[in-house]
């Protein structure tokens, strides 16, 4: 309402009311997380009350020291000692092709700046307002009317992707006709509109690769399709960009990770789990020829099969050698309890994230979950920060994680996969060889699929009956469709991909 002396009076007061409650002896560590994770909203007003104030590049700071407060609390419980960047150290993650993208959702606002190499301070993005609401008869402010754009759009996609879950079967048709699917361009370019990416890519000049660091519930939305997913192809064809993005939980931990080398497969071995046999959770269908697929690329390859997948095994196994691992079961978040989030093993089996992060996963320069679910255990939106496996993993230090958004469908998941390693043979960036991948199945064509498969199948070991015989019938599937068809041109097979980690500098 533009009472910013007000607001920076009731802000201190608050927060110091909020520093002598903590000061209080009788409460433990873990009653003062919990009341730090309520109070969070005070760290994002001043946000709001630095960016009125013109005062951009330290609203970054504080909203980059309250992203690594949460994440901080949630990952390791309460402390005091929170490390954050200043605004001149963000710009090591840069150069003159690099650009971060930050969101910053608080209580009354929803705020993206653009962050260039060796710019004195962050750009604030705008978003021209399409329908004004009132607030005593007043047109609300901008930031506030994309926030309730936003918290309408995302009501709406939880509540569809929940029915989407649960009315989940082997049988793909009821999959194909829910509405969360059949819909999800048409959602996903009205929250293009609500984030206005257009504006953000007017500002993009001789940047070819995007840093994106979400906040909140941002996180499990694939932003990066945003900037490839156009209403018409004419708008397509008129506003071509070739970026690749990377995405990270918060600067500080990109900043954190060990100096990045390109990942040269020919130099690396590959630890892969393949389609543990869990009672709960079946097997994905191409598991088995995405492991025999990806296996073959590698000059050393330990294979973990089916029932062998015991929470034993794979502890053990974390503590080898290897610095690649590639598992195909299913990973469920817990967006609640994140230390609680877990891999689906065989049988009963689980292995969470907590136990993970004991193993020294540091080795790692690439971890691939094939296979992903978030587990909603409410309907409330996230308030603090999300923390799932993605962000556990790279503040251990793996170097990136690769994980879809959603549980795709298994032929899809197999395609981008195999290609993904591929173009990581030919040595390219982790970042590239997925934007590649993904572009190529969105493009892909049955006649080209059909190619693919014979060459495929020829390279498959005689012995393995069971996936030849798998690929034989894809192959008849993709002769009975025509040729031009593009199978997987649709949002829900190649949206869902995205890579975190630090981004390797040619």
């Amino acid at each position: 309402m533009g009472q910013i002396s007000q607001a920076q009076e009731l802000h201190q007061y608050a927060t110091d009311l909020v520093q002598y409650l903590l000061n209080e002896t009788t409460h433990s560590n873990e009653e003062k997380k919990q009341f730090v994770l309520k109070c969070v909203g005070f760290e994002q007003l001043a946000v709001d009350i630095a960016v009125q104030s013109g005062e951009i590049a330290q609203a970054i700071e504080i909203a980059e020291r309250g992203k690594n407060a949460c994440l901080t609390w949630l990952l390791f419980g309460w402390t005091n000692e929170i490390i954050s960047p200043s605004y001149p150290s963000i710009h090591q993650l840069l150069n003159p092709t690099t650009a971060i993208i930050y969101w910053h959702i608080s209580p009354c606002a929803l705020r993206t700046f653009i962050i260039k190499y060796n710019s004195p301070e962050p750009i604030l993005v705008f978003t021209p307002i399409q329908n004004v609401g009132e607030m005593n008869k007043m047109p609300l402010p901008e930031a506030i009317q994309r926030l309730v754009e936003f918290e309408d759009w995302l009501k709406d996609w939880n509540q569809k992707y929940r029915e989407y879950q649960q009315l989940q079967t082997n049988d793909a048709s009821d999959k194909n006709i829910h509405s969360w699917q059949a819909e999800m361009e048409q959602r996903l370019l009205n929250l293009k509109d609500i984030l206005n990416i257009s504006a953000i890519m007017n500002e993009l000049e001789d940047v070819t690769h995007l840093i994106l660091i979400p906040q909140r519930d941002l996180h499990r939305i694939p932003i990066h399709a945003l900037f490839n997913i156009s209403p018409s192809l004419k708008e397509e064809l008129s506003k071509q960009h070739d970026y690749t993005f990377t995405y990270l939980p918060s600067i500080q931990i990109g900043l954190s990770l060990k100096s990045q080398q390109l990942l040269q497969v020919q130099n690396q071995s590959l630890l892969i789990v393949e389609g543990p046999k869990s009672i709960n959770y079946p097997t994905p269908q191409f598991a088995e020829l995405e492991s025999e697929a990806i296996s073959q690329i590698f000059s050393y390859c330990k294979r973990i099969l089916g029932l062998q997948a015991t929470k034993k095994q794979i502890e053990n196994a974390l503590s080898g050698d290897e610095n690649i691992f590639h598992f195909t079961g299913y990973v469920a978040d817990n967006l609640s309890q994140p230390h609680k989030s877990e891999f689906v093993l065989a049988g009963e089996d689980k292995l969470t994230i907590e136990e993970i992060c004991k193993k020294p996963i540091a080795s790692y320069n690439l971890m691939t979950l094939s296979t992903c679910e978030t587990v909603m255990t409410n309907n409330q939106n996230i308030t603090t920060e999300y923390v799932g496996v993605v962000t556990a993993f790279l503040n251990q230090g793996v170097s990136h994680v690769l994980s879809p958004l959603w549980t795709v469908e298994s032929a899809a998941l197999a395609l981008v996969m195999i290609e993904f390693y591929r173009r990581l043979q030919q040595n390219k960036p982790a970042a590239k060889a997925l934007a590649e991948a993904t572009a190529w199945l969105k493009e892909l064509t049955a006649g080209e699929l059909q190619q693919w498969y014979e060459e495929l199948l020829n390279k498959l070991p005689q012995e393995g009956q069971k996936i030849r015989a798998s690929l034989a019938l894809e192959l008849h599937r993709s002769r009975n469709v025509s040729a031009e068809t593009k199978l997987y041109n649709h949002p829900y097979y190649w949206a869902a991909f995205k890579i975190a980690g630090k981004f390797y500098f040619a």
